[in-house]
Parts: structure tokens; sequence; C-alpha cells
């Protein structure tokens, strides 16, 4: 049972591999879509900029066109050259960002892509492994039930230790025999008399020194 449990948990890697990376890439969109949102923003101040400078062009030259005073002339000259140079600077600016637009758009329609696809292939995944492991989740579904109604017979810290053995110290076996050489079977310790003794003969509970797997008497066989 155990091996089967472990064959069909291999099969569900590859969905949390999948699930991995479908969680960078949602990260990935988050970021993009705040980015295009913010440079959407400096687009059109950029493009307000643009029309004002613009603007401010064109009064220059009607001014110049009507003016004769030079001290006026000269300001206005002024003027309109400062205004070129940031209409100038403006839409370099303009045309990176569209660039910048152009970059975060691909992303985010590539993010969309993967996101929708590897949704349908987890799914795919899930209902290959449940149709050919069917039979097999049904009787690990029987087993962990047999097990939860023999763990309602055994004390409670009994229970929370070979839970903590199976789980938080992964031990897939969290039982041990002691051999007639007095020996844990598992890890090979050397268990003292005194501690063999309060195990065989007052029946106590005790986990290994060597490797803290729950020790059993010798006359309790485990296969």
């Amino acid at each position: 049972m155990i091996q089967a449990k472990k064959v069909i948990e291999k099969e569900y890697e590859r969905i949390t591999k999948i699930e991995s990376i479908r969680l960078d890439r949602k990260s990935l969109l988050e970021k993009d879509d705040l980015e295009l949102t913010r440079i959407k923003n400096e687009t059109l101040e950029t493009d307000k900029k643009i029309d004002y400078y613009s603007l401010l062009i064109k009064k220059g030259e009607l001014e110049l066109s009507n003016t004769f005073d030079s001290k006026k002339l000269s300001a206005t000259e002024q003027q309109i050259l400062n205004a070129k140079n940031e209409l100038t600077k403006l839409e370099e600016n303009a045309f990176d960002l569209l660039e910048s637009l152009e970059v975060l758009e691909k992303s985010i329609k590539e993010s969309h892509t993967f996101l929708h696809g590897s949704k349908e292939t987890i799914l795919e995944i899930e209902a290959e492994v449940n149709l050919s492991n069917n039979g097999i989740m049904d009787e690990i579904k029987k087993y962990e039930l047999r097990l939860e109604a023999l763990y309602e017979e055994l004390p409670v810290k009994v229970v929370e230790k070979i839970k903590s053995l199976i789980f938080i110290e992964k031990k897939i076996y969290p039982l041990s025999e002691i051999k007639e050489t007095n020996n844990c079977s598992r890890c090979g310790y050397l268990i003292p008399r005194a501690l063999i003794d309060s195990i065989e003969i007052k029946m106590k509970f005790h986990s290994c020194p060597g490797c803290t797997r729950i020790l059993i008497p010798q006359n309790t066989k485990l296969y």
C-alpha cells in the first residue's frame, strides 16, 4: 500500500511542478499588469506635454512673423528653441514608452496563454492519474479508514508519536522490533537491557534511542 501511494504521489509531482511554475507566472503577470498601468499613465502625461510644447512652438512661430522688436524676436526665438529641445526629449521618451508597452503586452498575452494551457494540462493529468489508479486509490482510502479506526484504539500519546514519525520525521515504518540480539531491527542500535525489560515485561511505551521508532516486544511480528 505504501509503494502504491508512492507511485501515485510521484505522478502527482508533475502537477506540483506545473503549479509551482504557474505561481511564478501569476506573480510575473501581476507585476506586468502594474507596470503596464504605470506606463500607460506616463504615456498619457507625456502626450499632454507633447501637445503643450507643440502648441507653444506654433504660437512662438506666429509671434515671430508678427514681431519687429529685436529684443522680443530674440526672446521668442529662444523660447521656441527651448520648446523644441523639450519636445525632442518627450518624443524620444514617448517612443521608448511605446516599445515598453509592446514588450509588456506580449508578456501579458503569453502569461495568459500559459496559465490557460497549463490549467488544462493539470486537469488532463488528474484525469489520467485517477483513471489509471482508480482501484488503487479506493484501496488506499479503505486502508486509511482502517488505520484511523486502529488509531482510535491506541493511547493518544502513541498515536501522536506514530504520526510524528510518519509525517514530520518522514519514517515510512514508524515501528521496530527488538531482535533476539537485543538490537533495533531498523537501525541496529543495541537496546539497553533495562529498556528491553520495560518493554517486554512491563509493556511500557518506549522509542529506540538510535532511530526514535517505537519499539515493540520480540514476540510481536511486523510481517
